[in-house]
């Protein structure tokens, strides 16, 4: 824990766009005896603060895909009736 909370403040200190950004929750995965366990062993208390804004800074961007997505079924479904109706 130590080495994540010392590596975070150092990437901190750097510029933004130079960053390795790190947080959210440390994982422990345990492989052994056919089976694999993993389990939360750290969330960093800014963690919800982060999470609502890179979901934020991603809204606009997935809204297009979404809105993209709706046109391409839209467009599908168009062909699809005009080839049912000949």
């Amino acid at each position: 824990m130590a080495l994540a909370v010392t590596l975070r403040k150092q990437e901190d200190a750097r510029p933004k766009g130079e960053r390795v950004h790190l947080g959210g929750d440390l994982i422990a995965t345990f492989i052994g005896n056919g089976s694999i366990r993993s389990i939360r062993v750290y969330r960093w208390n800014d963690f919800d603060e982060h999470w609502l804004a890179m979901n934020n800074s991603l809204l606009p961007q997935m809204s297009a895909v979404a809105a993209e997505n709706n046109q391409s079924a839209a467009t599908a479904n168009l062909i699809d009736s005009r080839s049912e109706h000949g």
